[in-house]
């Protein structure tokens, strides 16, 4: 009787804290709160290693991002609507995570895909992909360069170029 007791008390105090914490922890949280869909989940990147998505590699992280990536094309992402924007307030989030390996998966498949760094404050999509570059977005919005000037091949993935955020001001 004591154990079950116990065990009793662990699931309630296990309940009332999900309940309490004002984060979302699951996948129906999302649903019941908003009308957008949910395509996809990422799990957690306990790894170093902030590329999961390479040729040939076939990780339980790769395989939730060709995920995404085959789920895009029932939400109409096509030849004629064909930008994705990853966002959010928070920075450590995972925008950049999310944003380079998404990239990898797409180009993948052999379509053309330029991964535009907007992160005006602390960049670090160039460091995920190491690449470093001295001219990019910020400095094509003040009209010091071309936008041809600032797109650079990445070279591990042949469709996959690169725009850096530029010249942080």
């Amino acid at each position: 009787i004591s154990l079950l007791g116990f065990l009793f008390a662990f699931v309630l105090l296990i309940t009332i804290k999900e309940f309490f914490t004002g984060k979302i922890l699951y996948r129906r949280e999302i649903e019941a709160l908003t009308k957008i869909p949910v395509i996809a989940e990422v799990a957690f990147n306990e790894t170093k290693d902030l590329l999961v998505v390479e040729p040939g590699k076939r990780t339980y992280a790769a395989e939730e991002f060709r995920k995404i990536r085959s789920s895009l094309s029932y939400l109409g992402i096509n030849s004629e609507k064909k930008k994705i924007l990853v966002t959010s307030s928070i920075s450590g989030e995972g925008k950049s995570f999310i944003t380079a390996n998404l990239a990898i998966s797409i180009s993948a498949t052999g379509k053309k895909v330029i991964l535009v760094d907007m992160d005006l404050n602390k960049p670090t999509l160039g460091k995920i992909l190491n690449i470093h570059s001295d001219k990019g977005v910020s400095d094509f919005l003040l009209g010091n360069v071309k936008v041809q000037d600032i797109i650079e091949e990445v070279p591990k993935y042949g469709n996959l170029s690169y725009i850096s955020a530029g010249t942080i001001v």
